[in-house]
């Protein structure tokens, strides 16, 4: 103010009204607030006008920061005094930022000098004491709480962290405002880090400090953040805890140091070799397991209930069988999709030739009472599911077979593609908890999936609940609610850290196998051959979506459901449409791409598509939804020989079913239709076969697969490219698709390409995708990100977009 009044442009007289209403500030006035530097905290007096009373410059240890240049009595070196009060970095914080706010308006309108230093006194009672013979000088409440501590010889705090609880009375660390803004600043940067309302909470103490969403900040009182909490308090050795704080405190640093060994070995690249049994005897396999699935095993030992999530290719499988071996779990029952029933039956019989393994197909009871005399040339007990050692069969007939496979008293329990059961309500997700339940108790009860969360965390509850692990974190609700993070969003970084204390192991390619390449993505854009029919249909799809609410969540929830129906119906409309258009460009560049010579993968959904494809390119082999168990197998067998369609195959690269009841095993893998919806079988190659097909001339260098009867359980080694002709709503279902390339095996870095339209529904879902798959890395791979539903954000962005040309 009186910078302005003294400018000479500014032509303005302060009447005597004035003058008294501003508080005699035509002599000295200015404003004390706390200060850090890297000697510690200081009380900062800021002169806003007029000359600094002699008092405060005789007693100032410094002023950082001098009126002319010329400066006054005690501002001798006062630039490199003002660079030691920031020398730590970030300067005074927000008490800080606020003096030096203070000093700028105590510049003149036209740029000049400010008139005087900011002066610098002890932060003791000495200090306070000149505050106190000042005159016209404003106190920050800041400043006036630590006064008060000052003048009685002892320290206050630069913060007070204590023991609170939330609106669901989970246990929170609070931190209550003292005299350093740089104790605020990093506990706000805390996972989960939020400000309280403004609203005294019970067991507010007053006195403790005013409550300010500002500068009291909350975090959960949790064994997954105390490292974080106690680098802080180590950083800031001046905040005060609490004693209720402190028991927390120590509490959830046991908590966290009893789970530390477990969380290690949840991640680890390597364990000490699991030779024995826990009987003592010695561990027989048919094979030799990785480091990294050594500590798979022995994870699973452990924890007996948990996931094992590895990353696609890392041979989940096999740490199953290893594990169920290394514990004598049997009888075990494995639950699989329909599709991979062959490829447990292949690898029990590689791994643990010794036992004796039953395959279910279909409904019928029949197969539980089989004529010893009916298995010719073996043991009938081998085939019997009565009495075999591992019996396997799919989540579709877990019902059927229930009462049987209760009576079984079964050992251990796995549950492949345990995502299959992330919908609570559905009948497969039932069935396949009751079975769960008869497991014996202290039983391995395990989930093996790549992609534990294919589009929100809350799709772990159910999983959790088929473990029987659900328990761990109280409730569905309560998981919800206690890793519902501030702001609404998922807390993934603790949500991430109780699962791998509890059950839950995980290792990516990149860590545990560093020869196996890494992939990449790679869009290729194709134009639309039929544009105007798109865009005119695009555009009625537009207008129509325009007409209903964004939001369904507020109507009635069977009106919700018809019109995501009704959305759904008309998305996929445009999603044929511009298949349709880009089909002619896709087919060129898969021609082009053949003639270089190397093997590809292609992946579209609609039927028209796929038929157009194999088409045009006869030797083609497929894996469809319409294909058998038995002709997905062989296509894939030829795929890796590099055999065309219809050439004989070598009986070592498979499985051969001989015998009296071949016709009819052969039928029963074809007959179901709930066997073939959506699963495919699995085929792990011997890595002499995809070797010896990687040259060979005028053989089936293209497979055709569909998205959901392909994407899981095959292994596609001989290629290293996979190409996309249609996008699916699931961006894990991408994710798995790649990986039927990059497993073990793969010796080259895989390349992903994506064929998307150049604009439309293409261009809009690829996009949101990209986005999607970072919220899934948020769970499974401990980062946080944001989230969407896929259909709904298409929506939003079209309805935006306005599907104009």
């Amino acid at each position: 103010m009186r910078g302005l009044l003294d400018h000479p442009q500014a032509n303005l007289r302060l009447d005597a009204t004035a003058a008294d209403w501003l508080g005699g500030l035509a002599t000295w006035h200015g404003e004390a607030s706390v200060v850090e530097t890297a000697s510690g905290p200081r009380l900062a007096v800021t002169t806003v006008y007029g000359t600094a009373p002699a008092a405060l410059v005789a007693s100032a240890e410094r002023p950082v920061a001098t009126a002319t240049g010329e400066g006054d009595e005690g501002s001798e070196g006062s630039d490199d005094r003002a660079g030691e009060a920031e020398a730590d970095g970030d300067g005074r914080g927000a008490e800080g930022d606020a003096t030096g706010a203070t000093a700028a308006r105590a510049t003149a309108v036209a740029g000049r000098e400010p008139v005087s230093p900011v002066h610098l006194l002890s932060f003791d009672a000495d200090g306070v004491a000149v505050l106190d013979r000042l005159p016209q000088l404003s106190v920050d409440p800041v400043v006036m709480l630590a006064a008060a501590e000052l003048r009685l010889g002892r320290m206050p705090a630069a913060a007070t962290l204590r023991l609170g609880r939330d609106e669901h009375d989970q246990p929170r660390l609070e931190l209550l405002p003292g005299w350093s803004a740089r104790v605020h600043r990093g506990f706000a940067l805390l996972p989960e880090a939020e400000s309280l309302e403004t609203s005294h909470r019970p067991g507010y103490r007053p006195g403790d400090a005013p409550v300010d969403p500002a500068v009291t900040i909350a975090v959960p009182a949790d064994p997954a953040i105390v490292d974080q909490v106690d680098a802080l308090l180590r950083e800031h050795q001046g905040v005060l805890v609490t004693a209720p704080a402190g028991d927390q405190l120590a509490t959830m640093r046991v908590q966290r140091e009893q789970r530390a060994e477990t969380i290690a070995l949840s991640s680890a690249a390597k364990a000490n070799p699991v030779k024995r049994t826990v009987a003592g005897e010695p561990l027989r396999l048919g094979g030799t397991l990785q480091p990294f699935q050594h500590a798979g095993v022995r994870y699973v030992l452990r924890q007996r209930r948990t996931f094992v999530a590895d990353e696609q290719g890392l041979g989940k499988t096999v740490q199953a069988l290893a594990a169920i071996e290394a514990d004598g779990a049997l009888p075990a029952i494995v639950v699989c999709p329909a599709g991979m029933k062959l490829t447990w039956q292949r690898e029990a019989a590689r791994w643990l030739p010794h036992r004796t393994v039953a395959v279910l197909h279909g409904r019928d009871p029949r197969q539980w009472r089989r004529e010893p005399a009916a298995e010719a040339g073996g043991d009938p007990a081998a085939t019997d599911p009565a009495t075999a050692e591992i019996v396997v069969l799919n989540y579709e007939i877990v019902a059927d077979h229930h009462e049987r496979l209760a009576a079984r008293r079964a050992r251990a329990v796995v549950f492949d593609e345990s995502h299959y059961c992330k919908a609570p309500t559905a009948k497969r997700t039932k069935a396949a908890q009751k079975l769960a339940g008869t497991i014996v108790p202290d039983g391995l009860k395990l989930a093996l999936t790549g992609t534990p969360v294919l589009n929100q965390p809350r799709e772990l509850t159910s999983q959790l609940r088929l473990i029987d692990r659900l328990r761990d974190f109280g409730s569905g609700a309560e998981l919800a609610r206690r890793f519902r993070g501030a702001n609404g969003d998922w807390g993934h970084d603790r949500l991430h850290w109780h699962l791998r204390a509890h059950g839950y192991v995980r290792r990516l390619k990149a860590d545990v196998l560093p020869q196996l390449p890494a992939k990449r993505q790679v869009e290729v854009p194709l134009e639309l051959d039929n544009l105007a029919e798109y865009r005119l249909a695009e555009k009625d799809v537009v207008a129509w979506l325009r007409t209903q609410p964004l939001d369904l969540r507020e109507i009635d929830a069977k009106i919700a459901a018809a019109i995501r129906a009704e959305q759904l119906v008309r998305l996929n409309h445009l999603r044929r449409l511009s298949a349709r258009g880009k089909l002619p460009g896709a087919l060129a560049w898969i021609s082009d791409f053949l003639a270089h010579g190397e093997p590809l993968v292609v992946f579209a959904q609609h039927r028209e598509i796929q038929e157009a494809v194999l088409a045009r390119f006869p030797q083609a082999v497929h894996v469809l939804g319409d294909d058998s168990a038995i002709a997905r197998d062989e296509a894939v067998r030829r795929f890796q020989a590099g055999l065309p369609a219809g050439a004989p195959l070598d009986d070592e690269d498979g499985v051969v079913i001989e015998g009296p009841f071949a016709e009819r095993d052969r039928a029963a893998a074809t007959r179901d239709d709930d066997e073939r919806a959506s699963d495919a079988t699995v085929v792990d190659l011997a890595s002499a076969a995809a070797t010896r097909g990687r040259g060979r001339g005028g053989g089936a260098n293209l497979i055709v697969c569909s998205m959901r009867a392909a994407a899981q359980g095959i292994t596609l080694t001989r290629a290293s490219n996979v190409a996309f002709l249609e996008l699916d709503w699931t961006p894990a279902m991408h994710a798995q698709a790649e990986d039927r390339c990059h497993r073990i095996g793969q010796r080259d870095a895989v390349t992903a390409w994506y064929l998307l339209a150049s604009d439309g529904v293409d261009r809009e879902m690829g996009e949101i995708l990209r986005q999607k798959r970072e919220l899934i890395d948020a769970v499974v791979d401990g980062r946080t990100r944001d989230s969407e539903p896929v259909t709904l954000a298409v929506i939003r962005a079209l309805r935006e977009r306005g599907g104009e040309d």
